[in-house]
């Protein structure tokens, strides 16, 4: 395998872009075997690279056109409010309840 298949992760792996984990894995101690780091350093670095890239899903993406990763902003969303205090639930309930005849506090019964 040769290593200097362009700036195509996938293809200085030798695996298809829908490869599993799996397989990207083995193409990897593969293609380290061919390319091991004290005799090939180059080829090793690159090797390296595209296994990084092909593990992050976004930084492969951008590698494929050729684009640096975006250092984006972290989406800020808005907190939620504090719910309203139970007792003030309980309460309301409990007027309504009465309120409506659904129970009675002298018997103790509903209807």
């Amino acid at each position: 395998m040769s290593v200097a298949g362009g700036s195509d992760p996938y293809q200085v792996l030798g695996v298809p872009s829908d490869a599993d984990e799996a397989a990207i894995r083995s193409a990897y101690r593969r293609a380290v075997r061919e390319h091991p780091p004290d005799r090939d350093p180059e080829g090793f670095e690159r090797v390296r690279d595209a296994y990084e890239k092909v593990r992050d899903p976004a930084a492969a993406a951008y590698a494929l056109l050729d684009a640096p990763v975006p250092d984006l902003p972290t989406p800020r969303v808005a907190p939620m409010p504090p719910p309203p205090p139970y007792g003030a639930a309980a309460r309301d309930l409990l007027r309504t309840l009465l309120a409506s005849g659904a129970i009675d506090v002298e018997g103790g019964r509903g209807r």
